[in-house]
């Protein structure tokens, strides 16, 4: 018989009054609602106890699964804040690592632009002991030539000159040296030649009675003509 139809007989209130005084009955047959045949009281129980048992394994299985899963989730979690924790730690550093490439970098810029502005101090300094180098090297060399030129004068005063200006004025200055001992080079030579070539331009130890006769002789009274002729041909030498 139909459950449904037993219900809809009864009426519910006696259906299920019914139903509770036949519950206790060991071998009542109860409906099985799949099929709609009757089965036997304790085949229906031992299904039962099989379903509880499998519900209740289903249920230690998922209470196992739960905290084997909450276990996952709070490793997960610990190790995602381990993690977020070492990514910010990173994240510090590298950010510490920029500021100290921009500190160096900024340093390496001044320090080029200090390089850069003492080479240019150098250049300048080098340009102005050059310079300076040039100045005292040419006014020793002035020195040296005002030294050779007095030590030359005096020199041409000593050596009887009657007009030792003009006589300086025939020299070859240029070859007027300093030896390594100081001794005065290239006068020697000049004044010989000029003694030669216009030997009146010096005084003679023994001068003749009558006035001054030029090297070579002469009359007396042509002897001024003789001293400009000797003058302009020695002014014609240089």
């Amino acid at each position: 018989m139909d459950i449904e139809l037993l219900r809809e007989a009864l009426g519910e209130s006696l259906y299920e009054e019914a139903r509770k005084k036949v519950e206790g009955l060991e071998h009542f047959r109860v409906i099985d609602t799949e099929s709609g045949n009757w089965i036997p009281r304790n085949r229906f129980d031992e299904e039962r106890k099989g379903l509880s048992s499998n519900l209740k394994k289903t249920q230690e299985a998922l209470e196992a699964l739960r905290g084997e899963h909450d276990g996952l989730l709070e490793k997960s979690a610990s190790e995602s804040k381990h993690f977020k924790e070492q990514v910010a730690a990173l994240r510090g550093d590298i950010r510490q690592r920029d500021e100290q490439i921009a500190s160096l970098t900024g340093s390496l810029s001044d320090r080029d632009s200090r390089i850069e502005s003492m080479k240019s101090d150098m250049e300048s300094r080098e340009g102005k002991i050059r310079e300076l180098t040039e100045g005292l090297t040419a006014r020793e060399g002035e020195i040296r030539g005002l030294r050779l030129e007095g030590r030359a004068m005096e020199a041409v005063r000593k050596s009887g000159a009657r007009d030792p200006e003009l006589v300086m004025r025939l020299l070859d200055r240029t070859k007027l040296t300093e030896g390594e001992d100081g001794s005065l080079q290239g006068l020697h030579d000049q004044l010989e030649d000029i003694r030669k070539e216009a030997g009146y331009l010096f005084q003679r130890e023994h001068a003749p009675r009558g006035g001054y006769m030029p090297s070579g002789g002469g009359e007396e009274g042509t002897g001024g003509s003789d001293i400009n002729a000797a003058i302009r041909a020695a002014f014609g030498r240089r």
